[in-house]
């Protein structure tokens, strides 16, 4: 999916509800990014250790769960996903 076609699907909430799903690249925990991604790197910037891009799909996951000491840095990139495309909570 193009990246013009998954920002109009996450302005639209009944669609981005009823399709987004865990992106499958993500390691097992209570973190994860979901389809919706569009590949905007905030959360790499904010959580370099914990997000990682695939190159093949450009989109990116959570390659190593936060430690507690990472927690805070995940939230704040939950927080400034412009898609609301990362999950999880402390």
């Amino acid at each position: 999916m193009d990246i013009e076609s998954k920002i109009l699907r996450n302005l639209d909430p009944i669609k981005k509800a009823s399709t987004n799903t865990r992106y499958s690249k993500n390691v097992p925990g209570k973190w994860l990014v979901d389809d919706s991604c569009i590949d905007c790197d905030y959360c790499k910037n904010i959580a370099f250790n914990n997000f990682k891009r695939d190159t093949e799909d450009g989109q990116y996951y959570v390659c190593k769960q936060p430690t507690e000491s990472e927690i805070s840095k995940c939230l704040e990139a939950k927080k400034k996903c412009p898609v609301n495309a990362i999950h999880g909570s402390k």
